[in-house]
């Protein structure tokens, strides 16, 4: 049975801007939702970037499964969540010198949401406090 993957945001109650930003590859049975950080500057344009960063790396399998990792933790997961783990990191760092490079995005920030979906084993990895759901 092939499934595919659709998103949808909404602004909710608390904020006038909706600083979501969500990402879909459905050739990779792989999504991402992000919400840029309420309140702090360029939410949205952290939320966009981490996105935009993570579907390029699974598009075009742009990174080791396996990178450095003093502690050993990301030796004892599967090939699968240490790709999404990696590919979070590099779009962390990537977003992290973007707002080093213009004093304008100093301090921006996003939570992280994704899952990829690979012989019947779904991995989801998050970041901040947003949150998955299993629904049955």
């Amino acid at each position: 049975m092939e499934v595919e993957i659709v998103g949808k945001t909404d602004v909710g109650i608390q904020r006038e801007a909706n600083e979501d930003s969500f990402g879909i590859l459905n050739s990779r049975r792989f999504a991402v939702v992000c919400d840029g950080m309420g309140g702090h500057v360029a939410g949205e344009i952290a939320s966009r970037s981490v996105v935009e960063t993570l579907l390029n790396l699974y598009e075009n399998d742009e990174l080791e499964t396996v990178a450095g990792d003093s502690s050993g933790v990301l030796l004892q997961l599967s090939d699968q969540a240490r790709f999404l783990v990696n590919a979070i990191r590099i779009a962390n760092t990537r977003t992290f010198l973007m707002s080093e490079a213009d004093s304008r995005l100093s301090g921006m920030g996003t939570t992280v949401v994704a899952i990829v979906i690979n012989d019947g084993l779904a991995t989801v990895c998050h970041v901040g406090d947003s949150r998955a759901y299993l629904i049955r």
